[in-house]
This record gives structure tokens, C-alpha cells and sequence, in this order.
């Protein structure tokens, strides 16, 4: 059963079992390949996050705040192309919420919004709510939910609400996730009038000074602090391992990049989880983290590929970050 109750006045519909997610992640741990969203699972998660997020060396985080705050007034101009067209404003990951602010600050003298944040966390959900103005909405309800949820939540809040929405999936969040189910979902799910605003990590292959400034930034302590959280979960500590980050192609699309950031166990362990042991051989690797970098031109392909029509784009200056506005 779903459960739904108030959060600071804000309906929350919770849409996770508990227990499915702890054998999904007993799965990741089995796999050696920790899913992203365990990352941001629970208050140590979601509080080693914002700390990233408030921590200059994380160069992402930082481009694509200032790049979202420099494009928000044009980017809502064209959503908000047609008089009296609402929008439910749907954000895949809340995060701190302080992306989604900008953009209902913008977007609210265009036209009426209900705000409508899914994340797999609810400590994310309650931090993130709290950066919201909500006196500038029509209505907001939050969803902790993930992304294989996502035809039924969106159908739910367009259902009940305006009969048009506007996603935001920002964050480089397709990260680790398979972007082409996502985007081919995202774009089944969508309806004339709808909108998707998608910011990614763009990367320049051969620029050999960007490839060593992303392996650093994917290596400094609060970052290694962050993608620690779920090992701490069985009981395995920095003091247990490595952290290696390694630069390469995806290997089923080699127009995408990656870096991918493993622990490395300096011992044998032995660990428990959901009555299962764990057996970690010393030398033995557990895959963290992983980035898609996507070079401007690849980022096209991929989305026009997945039946998406680019209405603008933009990018920082040093084209670290990159914002995608679609439609089908």
C-alpha cells in the first residue's frame, strides 16, 4: 500500500518498498556495481550530497547552477511560448532544490505551476522542499519513487492537475542509468505541448587538461566521502580500500565517455546484509560511481535518436555543463 501523508504542509506519496530497495541494493553489492541511486539512500546520503553540492571543488554542481541562473528567463520564455499554457513542473531528483527555485522564479510570471519533485530518497525530498517558494505554485505534492515508477507518477499528476508538463532532469542524472530507456520512456510518456529540460557533463575528448581536471574532481575527499555512504551501510570503511577512478568509452556507445570510480579492498572481508554474507576478496573491486561525459554533437544523436526535438541549447564557458531543452 502507498503510503501519503503531509510533509510541511506538502502532500508526500510514498511509492517505495522498503524491502524491495534493501534486496536491489543487496543485489548491486552481489554485482560489485553499487546503483547511483543508492548514493543519495537516507539522511547520510542526502546530507553527504548537499555538502558536495556546497563544496567548490565539485565544478559541475557549480557550472551548471550559474549556467541555469544566466538561461532560466529565455528557457521559460520558450516554454511559455503560448498564452495561458500551464505546467506541471516535474523534477526527476530534487536535490537541494535550489535548481528547481530558479526555475519556478522565472517560469511563474509566465504562467500558473504546480511543482511536482520524485527522488528515491525521502530525506532529499524533505531538504529539498524546504528551498521551494511555495507561495509561487498552485499546488505541490512530492513523490519518493524512482525511475521505474516514473509512467505511473507522471500519469497520476498529469491526470489530476494541468494537462501539461515540464520535466527537469538535471544533474548529469542520467549518470548511471541506461539514458535511452530513460529518454525513450520520458518521451512515450510525453504529449504535444510538454517539455524536458536535461542538463549533462559535456566533455571534449580531446582536451587532455578537461580529462585530468574531471578525474580530480571525482576524487577529492568530500566526493570519495559522498560515494562511501552506501558501503558504510555494511559496515566497510575508507580504511578498507582504495579509491580509483579510470577514464574511458561506454562500451555499447563509444560517442559517450566515462569515468568510472571503484574501491579497491586492501583486505579480504567478510560482511552481512539482509542475511546474506558478503565476501570481498583483497584486490577485488567495487564499481561506485559512474559519469556519462557527452560531447555536444553526441548529446544531439542520442536525444533526436530517442525521438526528441531540440529547442535550445546552452553551455558554460568552460563547456563543462551543458542544458537541453525538448520537446518530441
Amino acid at each position: 500500500m502507498v503510503a501519503q501523508r503531509r510533509v510541511q504542509n506538502i502532500v508526500l506519496h510514498n511509492k517505495i518498498n522498503e524491502d524491495s530497495l534493501q534486496r536491489e541494493f543487496l543485489a548491486s553489492l552481489q554485482n560489485r556495481k553499487i546503483d547511483s541511486k543508492f548514493l543519495y539512500w537516507g539522511r547520510i546520503g542526502t546530507e553527504r550530497w548537499q555538502a558536495l553540492c556546497q563544496d567548490k571543488s565539485y565544478l559541475y554542481y557549480q557550472r551548471e547552477l550559474a549556467l541555469l541562473k544566466k538561461a532560466a528567463a529565455k528557457l521559460c520564455d520558450s516554454v511559455h511560448s503560448e498564452p495561458n499554457r500551464h505546467y506541471n513542473l516535474i523534477a526527476l531528483g530534487i536535490g537541494n532544490g535550489d535548481k528547481d527555485r530558479i526555475i519556478i522564479e522565472n517560469c511563474y510570471k509566465k504562467g500558473r505551476i504546480g511543482f511536482f519533485p520524485i527522488d528515491i530518497s525521502e530525506d532529499m525530498v524533505r531538504d529539498g522542499i524546504e528551498q521551494i517558494p511555495i507561495s509561487l505554485l498552485e499546488t505541490m505534492e512530492a513523490y519518493v519513487a524512482d525511475f521505474s515508477q516514473l509512467d505511473l507518477v507522471n500519469q497520476a499528476i498529469r491526470s489530476a492537475n494541468f494537462p501539461n508538463n515540464f520535466f527537469l532532469l538535471l544533474g548529469n542524472s542520467v549518470m548511471s542509468i541506461n539514458e535511452l530507456d530513460v529518454f525513450r520512456r520520458l518521451n512515450k510518456g510525453m504529449s504535444a505541448g510538454d517539455y524536458l529540460l536535461l542538463g549533462v557533463l559535456l566533455h571534449d575528448p580531446n582536451d587532455v587538461q578537461s580529462i585530468s581536471r574531471l578525474l580530480e574532481m571525482y576524487t577529492t575527499p568530500v566526493f570519495q566521502n559522498f560515494i562511501l555512504s552506501p558501503l558504510e551501510r555494511i559496515g566497510i570503511s575508507s580504511a578498507d580500500g582504495n579509491i580509483e577512478a579510470e577514464y574511458g568509452t561506454n562500451r555499447f556507445f563509444p560517442q559517450i565517455y566515462t569515468i568510472e570510480v571503484f574501491f579497491s579492498c586492501k583486505k579480504n572481508i567478510t560482511c552481512n546484509y539482509f542475511q546474506q554474507e558478503i565476501s570481498l576478496l583483497k584486490g577485488e573491486r567495487i564499481r561506485l560511481f559512474q559519469s556519462h561525459l557527452y560531447p555536444e554533437g553526441s548529446m544531439q544523436e542520442v536525444l533526436e535518436g530517442t525521438g526528441f526535438r531540440i529547442v535550445d541549447h546552452f553551455s558554460s564557458t568552460d563547456k563543462l555543463a551543458g542544458l537541453f531543452l525538448c520537446t518530441k
